[in-house]
């Protein structure tokens, strides 16, 4: 019955890429990975469809909200895995074009498709910090690191809704604690996304030690000044374009 299923989605998923596809995926492998005579066809089955659902949304990568529902689904099958079977997750082929893709849909605005995007990017960095990661997938998350860190501080700058900026201070303490070594060089890249007198090059030293810190709260601290100041100056661009 497990083969029938498993064909059966992979051919429905492969001519229809609905989400629910990817969705009943996960429930299987929750419910079944364990098994020792289901774990190799599931697995089989996660890098097939994942692929397809990566040929799909790269597709749509200038337009990704419009479906939101894939995005939420794929990247949630990936956030279940990287929790609960990192395995299948270091043996993706995908895994890289994944996290390229993951970068982009940091900018998804629907809240569960972000919330699925964000949750993943947060876990497997901190995975990647694991001593148990491979070194390969460390190697391919610190690469993609930097640009998330630079995605997100334009995010910020953008002022996006509330549920956006509250999911934006974990992900960016994440991603430094994750190489404390190199946060610094990659907040200060990041901070170049803001507009011109929201930080001062006075200020700037504070700032990246701030948002670099080992403690979240002066995170959130230093991001709510920043997004406040972003905030004013959308307000101020908008006023005088009346």
């Amino acid at each position: 019955i497990m083969q029938q299923w498993g064909a059966c989605l992979l051919d429905r998923f492969s001519a229809h890429q609905h989400s629910s596809f990817v969705y009943a995926l996960e429930v299987l492998i929750v419910q079944y990975y364990e098994e020792p005579a289901a774990k190799g066809m599931l697995g089989e089955l996660f890098h097939r469809m994942t692929s397809v659902g990566l040929q799909t949304l790269s597709r749509m990568a200038a337009n990704l909200d419009e479906c939101r529902e894939l995005v939420e689904d794929y990247f949630g099958i990936f956030d279940r895995c990287v929790q609960n079977y990192p395995e299948l997750i270091c043996t993706s082929q995908i895994l890289p074009a994944t996290l390229e893709l993951a970068n982009t849909a940091l900018t998804v605005s629907q809240r569960d498709a972000a919330s699925a995007v964000f949750a993943f990017v947060q876990n497997i960095v901190q995975y990647a910090a694991t001593t148990y990661c491979p070194e390969a997938v460390k190697a391919v998350v610190a690469s993609v690191a930097p640009h998330n860190l630079r995605t997100a501080m334009g995010l910020v700058v953008s002022v996006p809704p509330y549920y956006i900026q509250n999911m934006i201070p974990s992900l960016m303490h994440a991603i430094c604690m994750s190489s404390p070594g190199q946060s610094q060089q990659w907040m200060s890249a990041a901070m170049a996304v803001l507009p011109p007198g929201v930080v001062s090059s006075a200020a700037l030293p504070s700032a990246i030690a701030q948002l670099t810190s080992s403690r979240l709260w002066d995170v959130e601290r230093a991001l709510s000044d920043i997004g406040y100041r972003c905030e004013q100056l959308v307000m101020r661009n908008r006023n005088a374009m009346k």
